[in-house]
């Protein structure tokens, strides 16, 4: 037994390992070749991988997996990403998750015809979406910046929603009659007011005392290890106190430590990216072998039609419902609606009750459920990875290269003021090392990062919160080709731009040209000069038709129907075009 366990074990996560590998290289959600992989190496296929003989070991399992998603997925969230959308976010928490879960109860029960309890436990689980999944999808394509953090938000802690009321429903299902319903309710209760209260304060005293005196050892690695053995840590220590609260004390700790924003917080992500897709990898193999969809052959063809009504009915009218009256436009409702795949958190919890329940009624029921989760995650997930970009064009809710985010790498008075410009039709993010420098700009309600612009993680967790261009401004020549270069790899060649800062800088003049392609502006102009000019009140920028400008202005963006396009060197202009202009303004 104990050899079976630990082949089980290996290969499980060797086939996550190689289906996450295969995800990458394809540019899509591993989460279908997981679900492949475990029905192809389970009892049903190759035969080699066995999750009963874990024994209670997978529920133990299962219970440190979920822990280690909910935190990672929180710690990824942008914090500044709820200011961008506080009403939507919280329609969607508030109002869409109830009336998808009320929506799916009643569906499988009339479908399937399970027991009201069991239904209602399906109802409570299958509100989650994946931040696995989504995220993924997210990275292949280019959407409006508010749909992204919509999406983001949504699966992380409407994940953390689900295990919450699962959990709930969970002890509804095993329930003896004589227990008082007001028990239960004060028990919810608890689950959420302690797990609030642990998360904001263990994350406070994680992110503020613990990792930056670890920190200070010098080792890289150090903070990452810290913080996930904390989080779990506080997963016990909060489901110990109040049982099934610690899901929700882990989340909202990582989205603590995400908004307290420290410099160590790089090495924490790094680390916990890591760890959670090993985790992920294998588990969602090993779930995905538990399940036999042939117990319940006859149930099949319901099964599906469940997951269909699901995906086409009861998700979008929910999301129709819940953000009327809000910024988000009918198309943009219509694209959250039919994007929402089902992760590995619904099939993880559905997993666990399986395993718990010993009643031998609810438990083939709850086989059933496991077993549609399946179907729902299958589907859900195909139809987001094939249709995503196809529904988004449709709908015109992705966005063009103008309309993307962007980076400007160098707080000085020319690069803030042309960011004020842009923030009036793009998102814009300053980068800067300079503590004193940042605080200025933080003060003036423009995200800036205080880190290098060499940093790795800077440029991935951009571009997931819709920043995909960069202009590098810093006093430094060599410095600044070396960022462009750096930045390149993950925005591409053409979307990274440098301005030239001082008239020494030849950089750009190299012997393959690599560079000459990147100069923002004009060959001729001299951000640092420009920045003087401006602080002594010698230059403005203003906003003029192409056929207006004199000869000594110089264009910086041009103005598109949506968004604002950089102008290179050698671009061609025309149309409305913000300029720097020398002189006083307005004479």
């Amino acid at each position: 037994m104990e050899l079976e366990s630990l082949q089980t074990i290996i290969l499980a996560l060797t086939f996550g390992t190689i289906c996450y590998v295969l995800g990458k290289y394809l540019k899509v959600p591993a989460i279908l070749f997981y679900l492949i992989a475990g029905i192809f190496a389970g009892p049903l296929g190759l035969d080699v991988i066995h999750p009963k003989a874990l024994g209670h070991g997978l529920a133990v399992f299962v219970e440190i997996a979920v822990s280690i998603i909910l935190f990672e997925g929180a710690l990824s969230l942008p914090s500044q990403g709820f200011e961008t959308s506080p009403v939507s976010i919280r329609r969607i928490l508030l109002f869409s998750i109830p009336l998808t879960g009320i929506g799916s109860a009643i569906v499988i029960h009339s479908i399937l015809g399970l027991s009201i309890k069991i239904s209602i436990f399906f109802g409570a689980i299958i509100v989650v979406t994946g931040p696995t999944v989504i995220g993924p999808i997210l990275k292949s394509m280019a959407v409006k910046h508010r749909l992204e953090i919509l999406l983001r938000y949504e699966a992380i802690w409407g994940d953390c929603i689900g295990v919450l009321l699962s959990a709930v429903a969970l002890k509804f299902l095993v329930m003896e009659e004589a227990i008082s319903y007001k028990i239960l309710i004060t028990s919810s209760i608890s689950q959420i007011i302690l797990g609030i209260i642990l998360g904001i304060g263990g994350g406070v005293l994680i992110g503020e005392i613990i990792l930056p005196w670890v920190s200070k050892l010098g080792d890289r690695g150090l903070p990452g290890m810290v913080a996930l053995s904390s989080a779990l840590g506080m997963f016990w220590f909060s489901n110990h106190l109040v049982e099934s609260s610690g899901p929700l004390a882990v989340a909202v700790s990582g989205f603590t430590i995400s908004y307290l924003n420290q410099p160590y917080l790089k090495d924490i992500r790094h680390f916990k990216d890591q760890v959670a897709m090993l985790f992920i990898s294998m588990l969602f193999v090993l779930l995905s072998a538990f399940i036999n969809p042939f117990d319940f052959i006859d149930f099949i063809p319901k099964m599906i039609l469940t997951a269909v009504i699901l995906g086409v009915i009861i998700r979008p009218a929910s999301i129709m419902l819940a953000l009327i009256k809000t910024p988000v436009s009918f198309n943009e409702r219509l694209f959250i609606s039919f994007i929402g795949p089902r992760g590995i958190i619904a099939i993880a919890v559905a997993s666990y009750a399986s395993l718990t329940i010993k009643s031998q009624s609810l438990a083939i029921e709850m086989n059933i459920v496991l077993t549609t989760i399946f179907f729902v995650i299958l589907m859900s997930g195909a139809f987001a990875t094939i249709f995503s970009n196809i529904i988004a064009r449709i709908l015109k809710v992705s966005i063009t290269e103008y309309e993307s985010g962007i980076i400007f790498v160098g707080i000085n008075p020319f690069s803030e003021n042309i960011a004020k410009f842009a923030l009036k039709h793009v998102p814009v993010q300053f980068i800067d090392t300079n503590p004193s420098k940042c605080a200025v700009i933080n003060s003036k309600n423009i995200s800036v990062i205080c880190r290098s612009a060499l940093d790795d993680d800077i440029y991935s967790e951009a571009s997931e919160t819709g920043f995909r261009r960069a202009i590098i401004m810093t006093p430094n020549d060599a410095l600044n080709a070396l960022i462009v270069n750096h930045a390149r790899v993950f925005f591409g060649i053409n979307s990274v731009f440098k301005s030239i800062s001082s008239i020494n800088d030849d950089s750009w003049k190299d012997n393959e040209g690599h560079l000459i392609h990147s100069i923002a502006f004009d060959n001729n102009f001299n951000f640092m000069e420009a920045s003087k000019k401006i602080s002594n009140g010698e230059a403005y920028l203003a906003i003029k038709d192409f056929s207006e400008a004199l000869e000594t202005d110089i264009p910086i963006f041009q103005i598109k129907e949506k968004g604002i396009k950089i102008v290179r060197a050698e671009n061609i202009i025309d149309g409305k075009v913000l300029y720097f202009v020398e002189g006083k303004e307005n004479t």
